[in-house]
């Protein structure tokens, strides 16, 4: 090569490099410039500093705008650290400085002060960078205070919400995570559950045990099934259980909780437990005051009624139809058919009380009669009330009616009563007198009180006294009554009704008397009681007569309410005998049950029924369900005996069979004739006592002891059995009458009294001329001359016959409580027996006068008395009946089941003074219901497979066919076999163990609920839902009853659908993912034709557009990123959609502030599309045309849900606002048509505000709900 061409190939080559170097250069300078306007536009500040002496070389004008600087030159040659509130200390800056040159970079969040003086919150980034050679510090500060003020609220909101949880009266807050292994486990809980649990939150925290094992276990598999049930399908975990806390305290507990789950994949339940223990509590009361209302309803003959007036419906109650006869299958009758219910005289009044109700919402009450099949009328007492709405019209009546015919019936005898009462007040005057019955009168303006001489002598007064005030008088009253008697005196003056009261006094001298007190209440002309009118008579006598029988009826009473009766089960139709029990046989002398089964009963009756009486009994039988009757049987032995039956329809195994009950009331029968006569001697004494009050039936005379001379009255002859006559001699006639035996007493006791001026007081006999002889009462008082001597004696004679027959029935009474079977005794409040009858000797093995008198411990023993009989004995002086039952282990004979009852013994003042003990062997009757109730379990789970077995060795000892069916074995094949040869068996499962776990969780519980897997004989393996329970059978012991059912297609069922729901919900994600990707490649492609496009109208449109596309696929992609495939949260999306608008227009925050209020709203994609596009067209137009200049400005975005199925989304700007001339109708703009579009696609309508600056107003509904 010559030197020529090498000169040219170099000339070349210099050129081609100064070209090279010029190209680069020109390239250089819009790299320059446009690093240099990223720096400018950063929307954080950034700083460099000169790494050694830490001062500023450089600035943004974002620093500028972000520290209030009036331009750059602030900014620069300063220490960084000085625009912080707390500069670091040198220590912090040496390991600030340390860190940066070791690792490069280095951050952290600082306070700032702005150069106007305001503070605000930054990240601080510092990383070391390369400048023309050198090494800077590049300084960042991002402005964070929006989010430290929203942390700072966060904060605040959970400190609030920890001291609400830890506060709540009832209630606390908690948080469940479920880990990845299953495990549950507590990491959070208030305060709130030391209150409710009895355990601190911090052992709780540490400890859940002691939180889960305080469920009742009959809820615990409850909560389980709850909790998977929410943590499958991420629902609302909302349940009601009950605990048992460590006090022993039962409590009703609400949960409701919501679950969410992380992003590592557990699930966390955030929710709120409440005591609900009292509601509970409420609701069982109100369950109570429902069948009590039902069962007031039924005794008060009483039912209710409504009537719309809006429909013209009238409803009733059940006891209305039974009140009018009215079968419930008629339904309630129309108005006219209800008006045509009462009398023809009645219809008009009730009508017109309904009309003015309805016209003027004025009640009413009437008396209205309702005619009855048999001609006869009813009274009726109906009330009716209006009901207004809120314009005051009356739109409702309601109201009852009473059946209140016993209530007029009795009304009309006590007018009778009144009027003959009134008749006779003319003869009480005069008859007081002479019958010794006190009187008084209390005047209540005054309360002056006037007392006849004989209330002074009943009260042990002298007449000569004046009469006591009424602190005085009571004070006289016994301190037990005086109380009552003050507070019915207050009532009956408050309510001005007359009164009978019966109260005790104390005389002086110490003695107790009972008294009855009658009186009326006169009124002034305002209704106003001013005065008490009364009369009192000395009863104590009758009261210590009617004490010895309520003691005797009180026994007898707990001796037959204890008696054992014969049952039989019976053809409804034939009334032929299906079963009977051992008493039936025991009292009928048969030799067995099958005697007295298969045969109809009327056979054992004396005189059988008639074919008409059987056909009545039929038919009451099956109408009414019960009939009753006393009768003569003969057993098999020949032998008669009465009997009471009752016969009542029930259901046994859902067939309909009546329930005969014979009660053995023979020696009521033969006690019967003797009752009756001292009941009816009873009777007439009362009946005496009665007439005596109205000064009548009492015989009274006077006797002239000077002259002889005797005057009676016509009452004192038939008292003695003679007719009223005039007489000579009337003393002697008295002698003549009075027995033999007692006259010498008697006139002896008459002297003595006129000697000695004494009362006179004798009870004796007479003899009535047909032979009868009868008992009085004589009683008498002399009356003295003024030297003492005697003049006069006035008396009266009382019939006390019915008394003394009375007092015979008692001794026969307790002749009959000395024969019972059940062992009876009465014991004192000292644990002291008072009273054994013959039954209770023979339990004990002692005599009468080895068990009176000594304490139950001496008797039963120490231990069995302080274990057994004291507390329940300290319960029944506190006022409780006391039932229950026991075995009782009897040395000489085999153990016997007893049923014992501890019942109070009431003294006449209600006291309690004892304890009646009754014992009686029901040993035959426990071994018949435990048959019964092994029988009700068989035929409670008869429609399934029924197996037990025995738990002892997990022996098969019964199945019932369906079982055998179910599992492929022969009848009785598998009776014998263990359990675990239907259990299926792999190489992961051992029958044994699934039998020992299902046994080991039944006898715990007392009954479990399961799903198992079995095999039947072929080897064809199944699934089953099973129940099983625990029985203690009398043959095999315990016993588990296993109730199963084949569930095998449902299982398999199940499995498909899950599988086909998982296939599904995979491919539509997969439909959202790609159709988002699809819009993305439509958004790139916008994208470049932007960048080729040098028209600024036409990369407007672009850009627009590509918004567009943006706002729809992020949409999809926020379907497919939802574990709720068909609704987005709006919540998300609007936030997300908007950051999008201000990054796509260049717009910082600083310089308009976006604010977004946002409910939380899930749409659909039908409805999230189009709002989603409508919120893209407004933020994207106030972003280009509300803010001109660069001026600064507010957007505020707001969505919330108005009511059940509204939306409202709010779109607002203070900007320049709409033009003056704007009209939303004309407008052609492709932004406005669009969102006019969009807005009817969702059926909405839009609003514009023009008012410093625009608000766009859309309200629409969403499509589901």
């Amino acid at each position: 090569m010559n030197l020529p061409k090498l000169r040219l190939l170099k000339i070349e080559q210099q050129a081609a490099l100064r070209q090279s170097k010029t190209a680069d250069k020109l390239e250089l300078i819009p790299s320059r410039d446009l690093q240099q306007a990223i720096f400018n536009q950063s929307a954080d500040a950034i700083f460099l500093v000169d790494r050694e002496t830490l001062l500023t070389t450089d600035c943004n004008h974002r620093a500028v705008e972000l520290f209030a600087a009036s331009s750059k030159a602030e900014l620069i040659n300063i220490e960084g650290q000085s625009l912080q509130k707390q500069p670091f200390t040198p220590d912090e800056l040496a390991t600030i400085v340390e860190a940066i040159n070791r690792q490069g970079f280095w951050s952290r969040e600082i306070e700032y002060i702005t150069k106007q003086g305001n503070c605000f919150w930054g990240n601080l980034a510092i990383k070391q960078i390369q400048v023309a050679g050198q090494v800077m510090n590049l300084v960042r500060v991002t402005d964070i205070s929006e989010r430290k003020r929203a942390e700072l609220a966060l904060q605040e909101r959970e400190a609030m919400l920890r001291v609400i949880g830890d506060n709540l009266p009832n209630g606390a807050v908690y948080q469940v995570i479920r880990e990845l292994d299953g495990c549950d486990s507590f990491t959070y809980l208030s305060a709130g559950i030391e209150r409710l649990m009895e355990v601190s939150a911090q052992e709780a925290l540490r400890d859940s045990t002691l939180l889960y094992r305080q469920f009742i276990p009959e809820d615990s598999l409850r909560l389980q099934a709850a909790v998977d049930q929410s943590h499958r399908h991420l629902s609302v975990f909302d349940i009601q259980l009950r605990i048992r806390t460590p006090s022993g305290q039962l409590k009703w507990f609400h949960f409701r909780s919501t679950p969410q789950k992380l992003h590592d994949g557990r699930v966390a339940w955030n929710g709120l437990v409440v005591d609900v223990t009292d509601l509970k509590r409420t609701e069982e009361t109100l369950r109570k005051s429902e069948a009590l209302l039902e069962e007031s309803q039924r005794v008060a003959r009483l039912g209710n009624w409504e009537f719309d007036l809006t429909t013209g419906k009238i409803s009733w109650s059940k006891k209305l139809f039974d009140l009018f006869n009215r079968d419930l299958a008629l339904g309630e009758p129309n108005y006219e058919e209800n008006l045509g219910l009462y009398h023809p005289e009645d219809r008009q009044k009730l009508a017109q009380a309904v009309e003015i109700a309805i016209a003027t919402g004025e009640s009413y009450k009437q008396v209205l009669r309702v005619p009855q099949p048999d001609a006869s009328d009813r009274y009726f007492e109906g009330i009716g009330y209006a009901e207004f709405n809120a314009e005051g019209k009356v739109i409702r009546l309601y109201g009852t009616a009473q059946d209140i015919t016993e209530r007029q019936t009795a009304l009309r005898e006590r007018q009778k009563a009144e009027e003959k009462l009134r008749q006779r007040e003319a003869q009480l005057a005069s008859a007081q007198q002479i019958a010794h019955i006190g009187s008084w009168e209390w005047n209540l303006e005054t309360q002056q009180r006037t007392w006849s001489t004989e209330t002074f002598r009943i009260f042990g007064l002298n007449p000569t006294q004046p009469e006591p005030t009424q602190a005085e008088f009571l004070q006289m009253v016994h301190p037990d009554d005086r109380s009552p008697l003050q507070t019915y005196l207050e009532l009956a003056i408050a309510d001005g009704t007359p009164y009978n009261i019966e109260y005790r006094v104390v005389r002086p001298d110490g003695s107790v008397r009972y008294i009855e007190s009658k009186a009326e209440i006169a009124k002034d002309a305002q209704g106003q009681a001013v005065k008490l009118l009364g009369a009192i008579l000395d009863i104590t006598e009758r009261k210590q007569t009617e004490l010895e029988i309520i003691h005797s009826r009180d026994l007898l009473e707990a001796v037959y309410n204890e008696s054992a009766d014969a049952l039989f089960l019976a053809d409804t139709k034939t009334l032929v005998t299906t079963d009977c029990n051992d008493r039936a046989v025991e009292l009928f002398e048969a030799a067995s049950k099958a005697e007295l089964i298969n045969i109809v009963g009327s056979t054992l009756h004396k005189l059988p029924f008639t074919p008409d009486e059987l056909a009545t009994i039929i038919e009451a039988t099956q109408q009414q369900r019960l009939w009753s009757r006393e009768i003569e049987y003969l057993t098999k032995q020949g032998n008669s005996f009465w009997g009471s039956i009752a016969i009542k329809q029930i259901k046994v195994a859902g067939q309909a069979m009546n329930l005969l009950r014979v009660k053995d009331i023979t020696a009521r029968k033969r006690v019967e004739e003797e009752h009756q006569q001292a009941e009816a001697a009873l009777a007439r004494s009362e009946e005496q006592l009665r007439l005596t009050l109205e000064f009548t039936h009492i015989g009274i005379w006077d006797w002239n002891v000077q002259t002889g001379e005797v005057i009676w009255n016509d009452n004192h002859y038939r008292l003695l059995g003679l007719v009223p006559e005039t007489s000579t001699d009337m003393y002697q006639l008295w002698l003549n009458s009075i027995h033999p035996e007692d006259v010498d007493r008697v006139e002896q006791a008459l002297l003595n009294a006129l000697a000695q001026h004494t009362n006179y007081e004798a009870e004796y006999r007479v003899i009535h001329p047909n032979g009868k002889i009868h008992w009085l009462i004589g009683k008498g008082q002399g009356i003295y001359n003024e030297v003492n001597d005697p003049v006069r004696m006035l008396g009266v004679i009382i019939d006390v016959s019915e008394r003394k027959l009375t007092e015979a029935s008692l001794r026969r009474y307790e002749r009959i409580v000395s024969t019972t079977m059940d062992g009876m005794a009465l014991v004192n409040r000292n644990y002291i027996y008072q009273v054994v009858n013959q039954a209770y000797q023979t339990w004990r093995h002692k005599s009468r006068d080895e068990i009176v008198g000594y304490s139950m411990s001496d008797i039963l023993g120490q231990e069995v008395f302080e274990q057994v009989i004291k507390p329940r004995f300290d319960q029944c002086l506190a006022g409780q009946k006391i039932q229950y039952e026991m075995w009782f282990d009897n040395p000489d004979k085999e153990a016997k089941f007893l049923s014992v009852t501890y019942a109070p013994y009431l003294e006449v003042d209600q006291t309690i003074s004892g304890v009646v003990l009754s014992i009686r062997d029901i040993t035959d009757r426990n071994r018949a219901e435990q048959m019964l109730d092994l029988q009700a379990v068989i035929t409670r789970n008869m429609a399934e497979g029924i197996c037990l077995v025995r738990r002892a060795d997990g022996m098969i000892v019964y199945t019932n066919p369906k079982f055998e069916q179910m599992f492929g074995y022969d009848s009785h094949e598998l009776v014998g076999q263990h359990i675990s040869i239907v259990n299926y068996t792999n190489e992961n499962i051992n029958p044994e163990a699934v039998h020992q776990a299902i046994a080991s969780a039944v006898t715990q519980k007392g009954e479990a609920t399961y799903e198992i897997h079995n095999i039947k004989k072929d080897g064809t393996p199944f699934w089953c839902s099973a129940t099983t329970s625990v029985f203690e059978h009398t043959e095999y012991g315990t016993v588990l009853v296993a109730v199963q059912q084949d569930i095998t297609e449902h299982k398999q069922a199940e499995e498909k659908i899950k599988a086909s729901l998982k296939e599904k919900e995979v491919l539509l994600k997969e439909i959202h993912h790609r159709v988002k990707n699809n819009l993305g490649i439509v958004s790139s492609l916008l994208q470049m034709q932007y960048r080729r496009t040098q028209d600024p109208q036409a990369n407007a449109i672009l850009r627009d557009s590509q918004n567009r596309i943006s706002s729809i696929a992020l949409v999809h992609e926020k379907l497919y990123r939802s574990d709720e495939l068909s609704d987005i949260d709006f919540a998300q999306y609007i936030p997300d959609l908007t950051t999008h608008l201000f990054d796509s227009y260049n717009v910082s925050n600083s310089l308009i502030q976006l604010n977004i209020q946002v409910d939380h709203a899930s749409l659909d994609i039908e409805t999230a599309i189009p709002c989603g596009l409508i919120i893209n067209e407004l933020v994207s137009n106030a972003l280009k045309y509300a803010f001109p200049s660069n001026c600064e400005g507010k957007i505020q975005v707001r969505f919330y849900q108005e009511c059940d199925r509204t939306l409202k989304l709010i779109i607002r700007d203070n900007g320049v606002g709409l033009p003056e001339d704007f009209d939303s109708k004309k407008a052609k703009t492709l932004g406005i048509t669009l969102v006019q579009g969009l807005v009817k696609q969702l059926r909405g309508i839009i609003e514009i505000n023009r008012q410093e600056g625009t608000e766009f107003k859309i309200t629409f509904t969403k499509n589901r709900v």
